[in-house]
């Protein structure tokens, strides 16, 4: 067992309980007095079960890492109040053994792990107040989970497979945005996920996605509890019910939602709130079907499908209704813009409804009892007459929202050509529309139309061939799909951009031979220039004021690169700059400028540049006159190109040696070291250190940026 760093956290007052030694028989809570303890973080690493055992004992420890795959031996009780094991992929055996958190309000993880053989309580558990985590989880055996007083979170992939009792049993349930949860428990009394205590709470976030398959209830909640959903949940039960919560509790389904319930019972419903509440909120979508006589959904308070919900409730019992009201009267909405598709009790599974109602269409009444002789419907109103007048209880399938088609065709969005160089699919559509895109049925990316009709949407660049679908979708109605298939396309490489000062008459730089040069200022154009042969490139401009952005890109084939930016920066002060190295067969050659905005350098006799190169101890080894250029500014000559020969550098003893450059122009004589920030590239090395090592008679030789100024290193 490796352990890692130590870090000191918080204190408190814990409470500690009498560990479980017969546990398996009852789900019992025991307390002791309460003690004081200093809690400590401690990583360890483990790969036997012995290590594992002490690392659970050891109330230091908080992290335990697996190495290799744990069989357990005995349960084991946990002391401090946080135990975090990262499975790293690796399996935990339980062997019907257990790790127990003995003290309230304890906070535990199982990560990234395959849990096999547990009993009845789980692996991780506890009978007080506990927060515990499950992420990316794999779990078979008779019970995931036992928390009657705790919370559960669960995050990334988690599955289940409980084969005697129920997957989860706790007070609260969260599930994380994004997740994706797989339940299947084979018991045929007890539900998968079970909640039956008061005051209990189940959050799906959003765009979780939940699927739950029960040989008995899938979800079951105690007294007042709440459930919310924000997310995709599909429940499937052999036996009894779908959803059923306790005495005035609520189910919430929030916008961009969906709930998928099926039942198989002769007898039960799909959803039963208790003298409680069932919302499905603008946005949701429900889809709620059953086989039992009780009506398929049922609720006490409120029964709403709010405006722009959508919803299909069927019941495929040859007596079973739609909606009921118990142990209280419930009072019912039922908004639909798109109108009303109705199916008698006899009739549901004709693909062609009873009737048609025309939307937009708003009904409401209270209702009580759920069986088809059993209710009673009052305070019956509708914006449709003929809907009105006719007995709720004789309608065995119902659909509103976009489950109803109004008639109305959403046009397909304009999509335009793709290559596998591109970063953004781009089109027009409806203003207001969201657009989404897909490829092999999965989303990629979503935008919006703005209100010009242009929409844009961000994505990883795609391989060529592939083939990506794009619809877009208004007020909830989806067009069809329009797709592009990626082309090639040759990447263009953005030019080097030479720096620009408020005096400079010219941009400067290098890139391919042929490309075309194009620079702008706030996207309009300022010049155009071509690549020479030698790779450099030159436009003239007016000077531009200081702190301007200029973009430059070059263009080959009609392929545009992306932008390469420089700000205009304001000369007052001698600067240099390396601009390009490579190597000869005689020796290496470096290029850069040295400028002053007070100097004339128009006369290129006039100027003197000097490179210098320098060794640890201060001596001077080699001074270097250089050629003056007007590459950077023409007419102006404030570049130079220097050789360093091989005879020079042959004859240097190992080590590092610093190089400058000196500008003399008249009495103006100043020496800088050699500035090799801010470089990029191409086939010349314009990034100092990227200049090839080089074998120099015996010695080795290459380069070194030392805070910003370039070295040759001698070896």
């Amino acid at each position: 067992m490796k352990k890692s760093s130590i870090i000191l956290s918080l204190s408190g007052v814990l409470f500690s309980v009498a560990l479980l030694g017969q546990a398996q028989s009852v789900k019992a809570e025991t307390s002791q007095p309460a003690i004081e303890v200093k809690q400590v973080e401690n990583n360890v690493d483990v790969s036997t079960w012995e290590e594992f055992k002490e690392a659970i004992n050891d109330d230091t420890v908080t992290d335990i890492s697996l190495s290799s795959d744990i069989t357990m031996a005995t349960t084991e009780s946990i002391t401090n109040l946080s135990k975090n094991i990262h499975g790293n992929g690796h399996t935990i055996d339980a062997d019907l053994h257990q790790l127990y958190f003995t003290k309230a309000d304890a906070v535990g993880l199982m990560e990234n792990v395959k849990i096999i053989n547990t009993d009845i309580y789980g692996l991780l558990w506890s009978s007080h107040t506990a927060n515990i985590t499950y992420k990316n989880v794999e779990h078979t055996g008779r019970q995931m989970i036992y928390l009657p007083e705790g919370k559960l979170t669960l995050d990334g992939n988690v599955s289940s497979v409980s084969t005697t009792e129920e997957v989860y049993q706790g007070k609260e349930l969260e599930v994380k945005p994004g997740a994706v949860i797989n339940f299947e428990n084979e018991s045929t009394g007890l539900a998968a996920v079970h909640m039956a205590y008061a005051d209990g709470t189940l959050f799906v976030g959003k765009n979780a996605e939940v699927t739950i398959k029960s040989n008995s209830t899938a979800i079951q909640g105690g007294s007042d509890f709440s459930f919310v959903n924000e997310g995709k949940i599909e429940s499937t039960s052999t036996d009894d019910r779908g959803i059923k919560l306790g005495t005035g509790s609520t189910l919430e389904l929030k916008d961009g939602s969906s709930l998928k319930v099926h039942t198989d019972d002769t007898v039960y419903e799909s959803i039963l709130v208790t003298s409680g509440n069932f919302f499905v909120r603008k946005g949701a979508t429900v889809e709620a079907d059953s086989n039992g006589n009780h009506s398929t959904i049922i609720a006490g308070k409120e029964i709403v499908f709010e405006n722009g919900s959508n919803y299909s409730i069927t019941n495929h019992h040859s007596e079973g209704p739609i909606l009921g009201g118990y142990a209280t009267t419930a009072h019912v909405t039922l908004d639909s813009p798109t109108g009303y598709n109705l199916w008698w009790i006899d009739s549901v599974e004709e693909a062609t409804p009873e009737e048609v109602i025309a939307g937009p269409v708003k009904s409401s009444f209270n209702i009580s009892g759920y069986t088809h002789t059993g209710i009673k419907t009052t305070d019956f109103s509708s914006t449709d007459s003929h809907f009105e007048t006719t007995p709720f209880t004789n309608y065995g399938k119902i659909q509103g929202g976009s489950f109803v088609d109004d008639g109305i065709v959403i046009e397909k969005p304009v999509f335009n050509a793709v290559t596998d160089q591109d970063k953004e699919l781009t089109g027009t559509g409806t203003p207001g529309a969201t657009v989404n895109a897909y490829v092999n049925g999965d989303l990629i990316g979503t935008g919006t139309v703005d209100s010009e009709g242009n929409w844009t949407i961000t994505i990883d660049p795609q391989a060529e061939g592939t083939k990506v679908d794009v619809n877009q979708v208004v007020d909830g109605k989806e067009s069809e799909m329009v797709s592009q298939v990626v082309t090639h396309e040759e990447k263009v490489d953005a030019p080097v951009f030479n720096v620009v000062n408020d005096k400079d008459k010219q941009l400067t730089g290098l890139g391919v031979p042929g490309a075309t040069i194009n620079a702008y200022v706030d996207g309009v154009l300022l010049g155009t220039g071509t690549v020479e042969a030698d790779g450099r490139w030159t436009i003239t401009i007016e000077p531009q004021t200081e702190g301007t952005k200029i973009d430059v890109n070059q263009v080959i084939d009609g392929n545009e690169s992306e932008f390469v930016s420089q700000i205009v920066s304001h000369l007052d002060q001698t600067v240099n700059f390396f601009k390009t190295g490579y190597w000869q067969s005689y020796g290496l050659i470096l290029e850069g400028s040295m400028d002053n905005g007070n100097l004339d350098l128009t006369n290129q006799d006039a100027a003197k540049k000097t490179l210098h190169l320098t060794a640890a101890d201060g001596t001077e080894v080699g001074t270097i006159a250089c050629a003056n250029q007007d590459w950077y500014n023409h007419g102006v000559f404030n570049g130079y190109q220097g050789i360093i020969d091989n005879t020079l550098l042959g004859g240097l003893e190992p080590g590092e040696y610093k190089l400058s450059v000196t500008l003399q122009v008249g009495d103006f004589d100043e020496t800088q070291d050699l500035n090799v920030t801010g470089s990029v590239r191409d086939d010349y090395q314009h990034v100092f250190t990227d200049i090839e090592e080089t074998t120099v008679g015996s010695h080795t030789i290459s380069t070194l940026d030392k805070d910003g100024i370039g070295y040759l290193v001698v070896k």
